[in-house]
């Protein structure tokens, strides 16, 4: 077996065992639909990459000394102000399923703080805006864009 293949066998067991863990974490809230084809637009990965341009200031910034409750208010607020408000996809880093949709309920940004690692990605239902948090070294950061 070449190396590249059992690499690739790695990672896909892997990814299931974390979106299992994703999915165990995040049930109360997540619908079981996944995207069509075709329903994430492509540009989309244009304008998240665009978010990491060292010359692109944060959109909002909350201090990293709020609390989970305090994080949590900021994150719906910051989110219905783009437009997410009811249904929308979260984005998982994995390659093997790499949204999952979810439908908002009370404390919902909080668990899927705590079941996806890194920054948190929000694509409105109708793919029309997305809203990225990402932990910096003293801030919440927020990037959004209408799509």
């Amino acid at each position: 077996m070449a190396s590249e293949e059992l690499e690739s066998k790695l990672r896909t067991y892997r990814e299931r065992w974390l979106l299992a863990e994703m999915t165990e974490r995040l049930g109360g809230i997540l619908t079981g639909r996944r995207p069509a084809t075709g329903q994430i637009p492509e540009r989309l990965y244009t304008v998240i990459g665009s978010f990491w341009d060292c010359e692109r200031w944060a959109d909002a910034r909350l201090t990293d000394e709020a609390d989970e409750s305090q994080l949590a208010q900021w994150t719906e607020a910051q989110l219905a102000d783009h437009g997410i408000t009811g249904t929308c996809w979260v984005g998982t880093h994995l390659r093997i399923d790499p949204w999952l949709e979810c439908e908002p309920a009370p404390g919902w940004t909080t668990h899927i703080c705590a079941a996806i690692p890194r920054s948190h990605t929000y694509l409105a239902a109708d793919a029309r805006a997305v809203v990225v948090f990402h932990e910096s070294e003293y801030f919440y950061e927020m990037y959004a864009a209408a799509l």
